[in-house]
């Protein structure tokens, strides 16, 4: 596992596949996000507290990932994952085609979600050594799931790796937090003694984002985690049980839809684990 300083100070614990936690009894409001009638909805925080809507200044918000983000647009004919990264003119020493001009388009039709997006993006698919720069911004990649994304269009698969891992760091109220992503990728499996602290399973996310039509799945883990964490996308709320709190249809608890590291039928699947302190006390009783 590698611990990796990301934009804003961020710290991502990246570590290979495992399922050490398993699920326990919890009662009903260890299990659901936010209560009935409250302003904590499925879209997230109420404009009568933090919105998720726009820009958040720190972490992945749920908007990021939506039709104001840049993902909705990657699903076109001159989307992201109909060419290489150079073929859209952000990889520097490679001549851009057509699709440069459609994607600085995309781009400026909402600049402060997209630049959030390809930042997450460029973190999940590139390794350390690769960069996207776009006019004066650059997003370097950390975890490296899909380096061939930088020369080729990328596979199924490799679509789906990526959209697991920008899922797994979408935030409900777009803030850091520190945790630890598992799967079964070589990317993920380093591990370093840090990682012992990381250790309660949050749930686990799979989907193509670039994929019309196709469904964003989470399931729950052991518990859902203190909502001040903003790591509740893995759990459904009272106001829709079937989808989380981020948008993402609720597949169920984590024991019953996963089967070693495949969930849903899907081998493409990020696992997150948090530590105990990120949940209430009484939800991680035995």
């Amino acid at each position: 596992m590698r611990l990796v300083s990301g934009v804003g100070g961020i710290l991502l614990v990246v570590s290979g596949c495992s399922s050490s936690s398993s699920p326990q009894s919890a009662s009903l409001s260890c299990r659901i996000v936010g209560t009935p009638g409250s302003d904590l909805s499925v879209q997230g925080m109420s404009t009568n507290g933090m919105s998720t809507n726009g820009m958040s200044t720190n972490g992945l918000s749920t908007n990021g990932l939506s039709t104001n983000g840049l993902a909705a647009d990657a699903l076109g004919p001159h989307g992201i994952a109909a060419y290489g990264l150079g073929e859209l003119g952000l990889v520097p020493g490679v001549a851009g085609s057509s699709a440069a001009q459609t994607f600085a388009a995309i781009f400026d039709a909402n600049p402060a979600d997209a630049s959030m997006f390809m930042d997450y993006f460029a973190r999940c698919a590139l390794t350390e050594q690769q960069s996207l720069h776009f006019r004066d911004l650059v997003w370097t990649g950390v975890i490296g799931l899909t380096p061939g994304w930088i020369s080729s269009p990328p596979t199924t698969s490799e679509r789906r790796w990526v959209s697991a891992c920008l899922m797994a760091h979408t935030n409900a109220l777009g803030v850091h937090h520190e945790l630890r992503l598992d799967g079964s990728l070589p990317q993920l499996a380093q591990r370093d003694p840090g990682d012992a602290a990381y250790s309660v399973l949050e749930g686990a996310y799979w989907g193509d984002l670039f994929e019309a039509g196709s469904p964003l799945s989470a399931c729950g883990g052991v518990a859902a985690p203190l909502a001040s964490t903003g790591r509740t996308c893995a759990w459904p709320t009272f106001d829709d049980p079937g989808q989380t709190e981020c948008g993402f249809a609720w597949a169920g608890d984590c024991s019953a839809v996963c089967s070693g590291d495949a969930c849903g039928g899907v081998a493409e699947v990020v696992q997150t684990y948090l530590t105990a302190a990120d949940f209430d006390p009484q939800c991680l009783a035995p």
